[in-house]
């Protein structure tokens, strides 16, 4: 079935700059919503914008260091239940949300573009790896709570979350839950309400 009712909606995107665009291997969207208390716990594997199914960067990396074509999305009456990339099925909630086992902040992660630039960088930091490029500067405002941490760059969150596929690490919650959750605490599910861009 169709999976787009299920999906995160935004009215807009902001693309990149057509040359970039053209050149691009892929396109994975970057951009995540906090829960209503700005805590960021579950990320978008795909969302839609403009009407139009997206990628999340994690889901977009993976396609493409796998040299797999597609992303197949799964649904069932509840709403989506799991997607495939190259092969492998990466557990969703019923709106292709990633719900991520996040871990403390690790300068272990990162690695200055300016040493590797710079040749100062040991080529094995980089060498084989996932490296998603991204700024850490407090003043960009892209600096995220998360369960375990304050603030964390948002970069660091997109890398946790392939982290969390690759490791088979991703938290589950099945789609039949609500209705036990709400009979035993009582009242109705609230849905969050995700602010669009563009």
């Amino acid at each position: 079935g169709d999976p787009g009712p299920f999906l995160t909606q935004y009215a807009g995107i902001v693309r990149n700059m057509p040359d970039l665009e053209a050149a691009a291997a892929g396109r994975g969207v970057f951009s995540f919503a906090a829960e209503r208390d700005d805590v960021v716990r579950r990320v978008p594997a795909v969302l839609a914008a403009q009407g139009v199914a997206l990628p999340s960067l994690a889901i977009e990396t993976l396609r493409v260091a796998t040299n797999t074509p597609t992303v197949l999305l799964r649904r069932d009456a509840a709403g989506v239940s799991n997607l495939v990339v190259a092969g492998v099925e990466i557990p969703t909630d019923q709106n292709a949300n990633l719900w991520l086992h996040f871990t403390r902040h690790s300068a272990a992660r990162f690695v200055s573009a300016a040493d590797v630039l710079a040749r100062r960088a040991a080529p094995d930091a980089v060498r084989g790896r996932i490296v998603i490029v991204g700024a850490s500067a407090a003043g960009l405002f892209d600096r995220r709570a998360t369960p375990l941490d304050p603030a964390i760059p948002g970069a660091e969150i997109h890398a946790q979350a392939i982290e969390n596929i690759l490791g088979k690490a991703l938290l589950t919650r099945p789609h039949y839950a609500v209705a036990p959750e709400v009979i035993v605490i009582g009242g109705q599910p609230r849905r969050a309400v995700v602010p669009a861009f563009g």
